[in-house]
């Protein structure tokens, strides 16, 4: 009997079938009381675990709290997650974040571990100004991208998904405040 791997990857859905995924709940609507979608919601995640080990404070921490909370139940369900979290030593947020994206910092182009800089990266297509930049020392705290396979390519490369159309308001909300250069 083959044993059945319970990891979940979102590398997994993003180069799969993250048009086919939805995961709904109270935590997976926007201010405007829309729906996000799978692929908007793994913005606000990776952008939000990539950036905790940094100093930058981003606007959307509540909401991608609640949206790793309702993906945890969804991939593992509620009876599984009480007994992980009644089992676990120290901290359990680490513990979940580690469990749920195991490739989350493992995509090829990591940002430098001491970044002499910060910008965001408008129209990102698949990151060729975020691979200069983080070549010469930057952290990219924000990405915008519309193509939903550009977004997809994005994560493989960087561990995080472009939140998408800047030109909304919703988007732009999430820009972080206080970095040095944009690129568009």
């Amino acid at each position: 009997m083959k044993k059945k791997n319970k990891t979940f990857s979102l590398f997994d859905f993003c180069k799969r079938r993250a048009d086919k995924v939805e995961i709904y709940g109270k935590e997976s609507w926007d201010e405007n009381g829309d729906i996000i979608s799978f692929i908007d919601q793994a913005a606000y995640v990776t952008h939000y675990l990539q950036l905790k080990r940094s100093n930058v404070e981003v606007p959307y921490a509540d909401k991608a709290e609640e949206l790793l909370n309702l993906w945890y139940e969804f991939v593992i369900g509620k009876e599984t997650k009480d007994e992980i979290q009644d089992s676990m030593v120290g901290d359990s947020r680490v513990a979940i974040q580690q469990y749920l994206f195991p490739d989350l910092f493992q995509a090829p182009f990591q940002t430098p571990k001491n970044p002499k800089f910060t910008f965001i990266d408008l129209f990102a297509g698949i990151g060729g100004f975020r691979m200069a930049l983080q070549n010469l020392g930057g952290e990219c705290v924000f990405s915008s991208e519309w193509d939903e396979q550009a977004r997809k390519t994005y994560y493989a490369n960087y561990g995080d998904v472009p939140f998408g159309d800047i030109t909304k308001e919703t988007v732009k909300n999430k820009i972080p405040k206080g970095f040095d250069i944009l690129c568009a």
